[in-house]
């Protein structure tokens, strides 16, 4: 959690320093008198002018685009951006079988095979030795 780009360790550090610099008694009597100033300075005008200021300058490019009508033509742009992602998405799903069966490499293809010819996954595997009937373990240990 930071508050003002400020952590936990640097609140703490500084809450230490002034402990230090001032010591307990100092301390309590400026934190209320640091305290005094933050309610005085929440209440006055000035604050409540900054308020109004930020709410204006945040509310402002609402009032621009009613002002100016524009707001009939937002609706419609987003209502064609919604249109050309639904036609983009059916077309994505359309081409996708396409795309699937392009996408394939020779071996996962249903290719039919003729009696006598080797398939493409024969030629690439060598075959396998022929089993001797025993376990493998055995035979690996000379038993």
């Amino acid at each position: 959690m930071e508050i003002f780009n400020i952590g936990i360790l640097e609140i703490l550090f500084i809450a230490v320093l002034a402990l230090v610099l001032l010591g307990p008694d100092e301390l309590v009597n400026n934190m209320r008198k640091a305290g005094r100033w933050a309610y005085k300075f929440f209440k006055s005008s000035y604050w409540r002018t900054f308020l109004d200021v930020k709410q204006e300058i945040s509310e402002m490019p609402t009032k621009l685009i009613r002002e100016a009508g524009l707001e009939e033509s937002l609706k419609e742009a987003n209502k064609t951006v919604e249109e050309i992602n639904k036609q983009n998405l059916l077309a994505h799903l359309e081409a996708e079988p396409r795309i699937r069966t392009a996408d394939r490499s020779p071996l996962d293809r249903q290719t039919p095979v003729h009696e006598g010819t080797e398939t493409d996954q024969q030629r690439i595997l060598p075959p396998l030795p022929p089993d001797s009937g025993g376990d493998s373990h055995d035979a690996a240990n000379g038993k």
